[in-house]
């Protein structure tokens, strides 16, 4: 399916997933791109249900041209790094 996007916009479907780590739950976002231009055709970006709306450092996004491949790379770049690194408190 075709959608007319304005230049710079991208259209994604976004997957959910949970990750439970001590006593909290970390969710991790896989977007599907529908429309627009990027480098990937998937991109997972991992947060925490309250702070949504901050900033992830890039280096925790994975990518990929599947899903899974999206999901895993950023399963493996968040593995050892604790959740106040991976999705800063505010300041």
């Amino acid at each position: 399916m075709l959608y007319t996007l304005n230049e710079n916009e991208l259209l994604t479907k976004v997957h959910k997933y949970e990750l439970k780590r001590d006593s909290e739950k970390l969710r991790i976002d896989v977007h599907e791109v529908l429309a627009g231009t990027i480098d990937d055709q998937f991109f997972a970006i991992p947060n925490l249900l309250f702070r949504e709306e901050r900033e992830v450092d890039p280096q925790f996004i994975g990518c990929g041209d599947t899903e899974q491949a999206a999901l895993e790379d950023c399963l493996q770049k968040i593995k050892k790094a604790p959740i106040q690194l991976i999705v800063p408190p505010s300041v």
